[in-house]
């Protein structure tokens, strides 16, 4: 922890050691103190330790205050949160979901905690890859907060953002950009260059680069963003590992012959803080495969891309866009191994799952219609003839993880 970091749950302990001698370990202010000290383990990127505390509050508030009660409501939203940032995304969904359904019922779809809920929704729509849930979600959200809360509020920007991070998993880079720099002006407008969000931000900006094919840019840019991550963070803090990892995906696009080892490097951090089967690290997993793919390692490549794309399937994120790509370098591994019947089966499959989540006209569709085709003509040639299929990498690119979380 930072100095700050560590003030902040030293305060919050202490607060809570106060208010349970004084009022009880039940009382409404009590079980308040120990839902702030989750949070300050959550800001401090305690993550695990965070969401075991918004779990024993959500289970207090429930038998104390009743299923219902607004502060419940924000626990449960609390818990689905924390869940959002151990990378449980299918729990993190469900919860979000539910507690959307209570407050609408409750709180009515305009109240401004309903509008929390629906833009946790969407977003954690399109961080599990349902995208063409995402878009319409986030967009009706983005519209209610500008008309109930005017367009430079703080919420109101969190929502153009996740809209914008929707866009990016939709291929629609262009409007996702335009939103992005939204964002940027706005919070550094409101916030400040070096606020937090902002930060996140001009990360999401530089994470778009790489998608765009521009890494020497988004280079300058994470390098940047993870300089000051480390400066008011500290070097372990899920934000600063999350820019790491960005700006590692980047050395490695743009083929510096450091990309390899600072991208095991990233690996590494990422699993220390976030966790081995974090969707970043499999996306960080990925990326050192490809490269063991692009320098010929095929069967080193084949078993890291099994083993990543069975880590979606265990996550229950088999139609995620990133599993997605996945499945459609390890045909290519598999391939380039000799096994061309299994990158045919896998490539026809990954085809139809692709038309079906993504549509039929996506970039990702399309790219994996091309690898399939390209993969029929080469099986059907003689041996003596025969060439190595084109294969695209599946993002056309590099996995880049999340686009930064969303405050709610």
């Amino acid at each position: 922890m930072t100095d700050d970091q560590r003030q902040l749950v030293q305060m919050w302990t202490q607060r809570c050691r106060e208010q349970e001698q004084a009022l009880g370990p039940d009382h409404p202010d009590a079980l308040a103190s120990r839902h702030s000290l989750a949070e300050a383990h959550r800001t401090a990127g305690y993550l695990r330790r965070a969401l075991l505390l918004f779990r024993q509050v959500l289970s207090e508030r429930e038998r104390v205050l009743g299923p219902d009660h607004p502060d419940t409501l924000a626990s449960r939203h609390a818990v689905a949160d924390a869940s959002l940032d151990v990378g449980d995304l299918k729990r993190s969904r469900e919860l979000f979901e539910q507690v959307l359904s209570d407050r609408e019922r409750i709180l009515g779809p305009d109240h401004p905690d309903t509008l929390a809920s629906r833009h946790a929704v969407a977003y954690a729509y399109w961080r599990g890859g349902a995208v063409e849930r995402a878009v319409p979600l986030a967009a009706r959200v983005l519209a209610d907060r500008e008309r109930l809360l005017g367009a430079d509020h703080p919420d109101t920007l969190a929502s153009r953002n996740s809209l914008a991070g929707a866009y990016v998993v939709r291929g629609d880079l262009g409007r996702a950009r335009e939103l992005f720099e939204q964002v940027r002006a706005g919070r550094e407008q409101v916030l400040g260059p070096h606020h937090p969000e902002t930060l996140r931000v001009r990360d999401n900006l530089g994470v778009l680069l790489i998608e765009e094919g521009r890494p020497e840019e988004a280079k300058r840019l994470l390098a940047e963003v993870l300089d000051e991550r480390e400066r008011l963070l500290g070097p372990d803090h899920p934000d600063t590992v999350i820019s790491g990892n960005g700006l590692a995906t980047a050395s490695a696009a743009a083929g510096d012959p450091q990309g390899r080892q600072l991208l095991e490097a990233a690996v590494a951090a990422s699993a220390r803080v976030l966790g081995d089967q974090h969707p970043d690290t499999l996306a960080m997993r990925h990326n050192l495969a490809r490269i063991a793919l692009a320098d010929g390692l095929f069967l080193r490549a084949r078993q890291s891309l099994e083993q990543v794309v069975l880590a979606w399937e265990r996550a229950l994120l088999a139609d995620h866009p990133h599993a997605l790509a996945a499945r459609n370098d390890l045909a290519a591994a598999c391939e380039r191994c000799g096994d061309s019947e299994k990158a045919i089966a896998l490539l026809t499959a990954l085809l139809a799952d692709s038309a079906r989540v993504l549509g039929d006209d996506h970039r990702l569709t399309e790219l994996f219609r091309k690898n399939l085709t390209n993969a029929q003509r080469t099986a059907a040639r003689e041996a003596e003839e025969m060439k190595p299929p084109v294969f695209g990498y599946g993002s056309g690119g590099f996995s880049t993880g999340h686009y930064g979380g969303c405050p709610f």
